[in-house]
């Protein structure tokens, strides 16, 4: 099992958001974090897939440098340990 999805909108068959809702009814994968990505960010679309049940929504940079730099920060948050965080924060 993945520990993080990064879902783009724009796919060449079927729409992300169907995608996204077939990850959320499968009772396997609806715990896992799901980032969604859209070169065109549209609030219906952000909503929508807040709604459908994302984690995130990114929009995606047209620079590969960019691109590179936001899935390396994406994955330091999403991938490490979440009680690290958490005890840090607490106290």
């Amino acid at each position: 099992m993945p520990r993080l999805i990064l879902l783009d909108l724009d796919l060449p068959r079927l729409s992300g958001l169907a995608v996204l809702r077939r990850l959320r009814m499968a009772t396997h994968t609806w715990d896992l974090p799901i980032v969604v990505f859209s070169e065109i960010y549209e609030q219906p679309d952000v909503l929508l897939s807040y709604q459908i049940g994302a984690n995130s929504f990114v929009g995606k940079p047209g620079d590969v440098r960019q691109f590179c730099d936001l899935l390396n920060d994406l994955a330091t948050y999403w991938l490490q340990p979440r009680q690290c965080k958490l005890a840090f924060a607490a106290r």
